[in-house]
This record gives C-alpha cells, sequence and structure tokens, in this order.
C-alpha cells in the first residue's frame, strides 16, 4: 500500500488545505473545516482520502485518516472485489441531530459523517469507536448495491470491520468487538427478533431493538465465517457484484449453499426467518422467481439471435413488467404471503411462455411487411415507417391484436400509395396532369396523412370511374333504347367521361365524382325508360295478337 499524506493549515501545503476544503464548502456552513488527505493505491484505482476535522482538533482528524488509509485496501480484500465507486473518500464531523444520534454514517458520495458530539478527541483513539470508523468504511462494499437487506448490510460491516482490527494487529479490540455482540444479544434477548424482519430506524438508533439487531447480525456473519471461512463469503459477494443484485434473504442462503454445498436450512430457520414459516415454500417462491428470470432470458436471446432485436434495448416495456411483477411478488415473499408470491409468478411464466411461443409467426409478418415497405421505398421514394414503426412497438410488447391492426393499418396506407402511383402511372405518362403528382413528389411537400388522404379518394375516384365506363361499354339493349328515346347517345357519355378523366388529372376530385353520379343517374333512367317502353310494347304485341285470335274463332 502507498500512501501519499498532506497535512494542511501547514505552511508548505495552504494552498493545497484551502482547495480541498473549498470542494465541500457546500456540505459545511458556520466553521471553517481543516483536512489531511492523501493517495490510497486500490487493486484497480487510486482513491484521495480526506478527512475534515475542527480547528484545534488536528489529532482527531489525523487519527481517523490513518485508520481508514491503512483500512481500505484491507476491506477491498476481505470483500472480494475492487472499490465500486467512481468518487472518493470524504469523511466529515457532525453534529449529533445531523447524523440522527447515529454514531457515524456512510452516505456514499456524500462522504462519511461522524458524530462529534459523542466521538469526541479525548476518546476517539479508543477501540470501540476505532471499530465503528472501519465500520462505516466497510459500507463502501457492504451496501445496497449486493445487500438487500439490513442483517447483511449491518452484520458484514461488522464482520469485516473486526477482521480488518485483528490484520491491523489489533487483536484485542477484535476481540471486544466480538464479545460486545455476544453481550449485547444475551442482554437484550427479550427483544429479539428473526434478522430478516430487521428494518432501520428512520429517526435514528432510538430502541433497543436496533441495538440488538446490529449484533445479532454480526454473530450471524461471524458463524458463517467461522464455520467455512473468507472464500464463500468473498465468491458470494463476487457474484452478486458482477450481475448487479442485491440478495435478500433466501437468496443469500441459496447461494451460500451454492457456494458451501451444505444446507442452510436450518441455520437460516434459527437465524434469520421466523419459526412459523414453512421456509421449504419461500423456497419455492424464490425458485420460481429464478425460473422466470431464466425463460426470459433464454427466449429474448433466441429473439435477439433469430431476428436481431436488442434483448436490453428493445424489449423495454416487456423488461420493466416483469421486473414490476417481480418485485411485487418479491414484496409478498417478504410478507411471508408466499402462495401469493407463487400465483403472480406462475402467471407470468404461463403469460411469458405463450407470448414467447407466438413470437415467431408475428416476426415474420413484420419482417415481411419491412421488406415490402424497403420495396416501395425505392419504387416511390421516401415513405415515413409512423404505422410499421408502431406496429413494431407492439410486437416488441407482445401486444399481438394491436400489432395486427396496425400491420393491417400499414398495408392499407402502403397498398393505397402503391395503386395511387401506377393510376398515375396509366393516366399522366405523357399527358399534362396538373394536380395528379407522382408519390415522391407528393411526400416532399406535404404531410404523409394528407399524401394517403389524397391517394385514397384518387383511387376512390379513378375505381369509381372505370365502374360508370365499363356500365357505358357493356350497356345492354333496354339501356341503348333508353338513350334513343332520351335523345343521349354512347357518344354522348364518353365525352362525359373524358371529362372526369380531365377533371381526375387536375385533382378536381369532387367535380369528378359529381359528374360520375350524373352519368349513373342517366344510365339508370335510360334503363328503366328503355325497359318500360320495351315491356309497353311487348305488352301491346300480346294484346293485339289475343284480339286478332279471338276474331277469327268468331
Amino acid at each position: 500500500m502507498k500512501i501519499k499524506s498532506t497535512l494542511t493549515k501547514d505552511v508548505v501545503f495552504l494552498v493545497i488545505g484551502i482547495l480541498v476544503v473549498s470542494q465541500v464548502s457546500q456540505n459545511v456552513t458556520a466553521e471553517d473545516l481543516n483536512s489531511v488527505s492523501g493517495i490510497v493505491e486500490m487493486q484497480e484505482k487510486t482513491i484521495h482520502v480526506t478527512v475534515y476535522y475542527y480547528e484545534g482538533e488536528k489529532e482527531w482528524g489525523h487519527y481517523i485518516f490513518e485508520i481508514t488509509v491503512e483500512a481500505l485496501p484491507i476491506l477491498e480484500d476481505l470483500a472480494g472485489f475492487p472499490y465500486p465507486h467512481d468518487f472518493d473518500v470524504k469523511i466529515y464531523p457532525k453534529r449529533s441531530e445531523e447524523t440522527k444520534m447515529w454514531n457515524a454514517q456512510n452516505l456514499l458520495y456524500q462522504g462519511i459523517w461522524i458524530n462529534r458530539d459523542r466521538f469526541t478527541p479525548e476518546n476517539i483513539k479508543s477501540w470501540d469507536i476505532t471499530a465503528v470508523i472501519i465500520h462505516e468504511n466497510v459500507h463502501y462494499w457492504s451496501n445496497d448495491a449486493i445487500y438487500g437487506k439490513p442483517w447483511l448490510k449491518e452484520g458484514y460491516a461488522e464482520l469485516f470491520a473486526c477482521l480488518a482490527l485483528e490484520r491491523m494487529g489489533r487483536k484485542e479490540a477484535a476481540v471486544h468487538r466480538r464479545n460486545g455482540w455476544s453481550h449485547t444479544v444475551e442482554e437484550n434477548r427479550y427483544h429479539n427478533i428473526p434478522l430478516d424482519m430487521f428494518e432501520y430506524e428512520a429517526a435514528g438508533p432510538g430502541n433497543l431493538t436496533t441495538l440488538l439487531a446490529y449484533s445479532k447480525s454480526a454473530l450471524c456473519c461471524y458463524k458463517i465465517y467461522e464455520k467455512y471461512g473468507i472464500a464463500p463469503i468473498q465468491k458470494i459477494n463476487q457474484y452478486l457484484y458482477q450481475n448487479g443484485i442485491a440478495a435478500d434473504s433466501f437468496m443469500y442462503m441459496n447461494l451460500l449453499e451454492e457456494y458451501t454445498g451444505e444446507d442452510q436450512k436450518e441455520f437460516f430457520t434459527t437465524w434469520v426467518f421466523p419459526k412459523n414459516i414453512d421456509i421449504q415454500e419461500g423456497q419455492n417462491a424464490q425458485d420460481k422467481i429464478e425460473e422466470l428470470e431464466e425463460l426470459a432470458d433464454v427466449l429474448l436471446s433466441h429473439i435477439e439471435e433469430t431476428y436481431g432485436f436488442g434483448k436490453v434495448i428493445d424489449f423495454v416495456e416487456f423488461q420493466m413488467h416483469l421486473t414490476t411483477q417481480i418485485k411485487m411478488a418479491r414484496s409478498y415473499i417478504e410478507e411471508y404471503d408466499f402462495e401469493k408470491a407463487l400465483q403472480i409468478i406462475n402467471e407470468e411464466i404461463e403469460g411469458v411462455d405463450k407470448a414467447m411461443s407466438e413470437f415467431d409467426g408475428y416476426a415474420l409478418r413484420y419482417f415481411e411487411a419491412g421488406e415490402y415497405y424497403s420495396s416501395l421505398k425505392f419504387t416511390l421514394g421516401e415513405i415515413p415507417e409512423d404505422k410499421l414503426l408502431a406496429a413494431r412497438e407492439s410486437l416488441l410488447s407482445f401486444n399481438y391484436e394491436l400489432f395486427s391492426e396496425q400491420l393491417a393499418a400499414f398495408y392499407e396506407n402502403m397498398e393505397k400509395l402503391e395503386t395511387y402511383d401506377t393510376l398515375y402511372t396509366e393516366w399522366c405518362m405523357g399527358d399534362d396532369c396538373t394536380a395528379f403528382d407522382p408519390v415522391g413528389e407528393l411526400l416532399s411537400h406535404t404531410p404523409y396523412e394528407e399524401v394517403v388522404l389524397k391517394a385514397d379518394k384518387t383511387v376512390a375516384a379513378i375505381h369509381e370511374y372505370e365502374v360508370v365506363q365499363k356500365e357505358v361499354a357493356n350497356s345492354d339493349w333496354f339501356t341503348q333504347v333508353g338513350m334513343v328515346i332520351l335523345g343521349k347517345s354512347e357518344e354522348d357519355f364518353e365525352s362525359d367521361l373524358e371529362n372526369v378523366g380531365e377533371e381526375i388529372k387536375n385533382g378536381s376530385l369532387e367535380n369528378a365524382l359529381g359528374i360520375l353520379v350524373e352519368i349513373h343517374k342517366e344510365l339508370s333512367t335510360s334503363r328503366e325508360c328503355g325497359a318500360g317502353v320495351v315491356l309497353g310494347a311487348v305488352f301491346v304485341l300480346i294484346s293485339v295478337s289475343f284480339i286478332v285470335a279471338k276474331k277469327r274463332k268468331t
């Protein structure tokens, strides 16, 4: 370990001291603090340790500094993984009300706060206060990042502080600390609670249960160390750190079983869990959570490998849903309602399995739509893919019903544009179309939805034009008779249709549809008129034939 010390208020390093103090001026008010600082070489990085102290209390600050710089590399080695933070170590003197009556607090990037009202210059070197200073430094490793329960955080902070005292040659202090745990547990056994139920007091250490919980947690962790040594503890820490997991009591029990090869249920029933719970049922609930996590990971990995979707980036909504459900299940486990936790997780496993099993079919439909879009884009130009992207989001959320609706809307729009473009080619190549522009040109200056609407109206108008055109070309005998009677000819209708074509080319779709309606009405009228005349003539012929036949008989 290499330590380079810098003492402020000495003449040579006065400027450095002022700079260090200015960095924390926002955290300190009313007092002008002095400081001592130095560099500590850790396993993977160099960290700067700074201890602040009140004017005239140089020995107080220097003692805390010396303990800290000596302990940090030892604690890193005990924890089993490197110093995990991107900030340096800073320690401040604070009043009791600022620490909420705690002896000390490690607030991580805000620094370690030492209760100066209790830890005075007169008692700062006592073995128990030395242990507290080391304990707070342990929390750079033993914190919420790897431990999800207070008993784990505090138990291992105490254990590592005790082991560090031994390595620092303070074996008597270590013995005192261990004996203190046993004495506190024995003296306060009336307030005994299972460690899994230990929670911090929001207003500070205000009752005997909190005092007992710290010592009982320490004893529990010490018994694990005493039986198995430091290796399995370090391996568990490494696993939790590397995977970004904060272990609860059940998970820690499982990991301890894995790394020691021994069943831990009896031990955890004695120390950690209430005796009236079914620990096996709790274990089953934990196993189911792991099963769900593994299932989701396997299936998402398959999707990633097969289709190129990112299982982290593209499935954010799904991951958030799973996280919420697992968190809810864990909350029921913490309340020892294992049945409810199992129900939640089993439903999720069933839902995930079903959703994933159907994914391939829907994914293929999405990629087919993507290929169709690419081909149209190559032909028509830059077409917005809003509806395709919306369908993609629904696919990645496993909302297949909405996905199908959005994909159908996408195809409907694309087909309208494709049909419009085809009709433009048929109608306007070589002709002067004043308002019948190609899709690419329309999209360059018109909002997408308006282009689709224009395409829809244009296609509808041309479709109606073609229907009426066929009606004129294929008019039956009745209609032709009616035309003659009404003074209309097929040429008149064809002329009207030419006008319709011009209106469509010029963008006057309402006029075009209006003319088509009139043509359709005239055709219908001609058919009715022709049919009436022909039927009347037939009736007359039949009547005349009947009269003639009757006269012949007479």
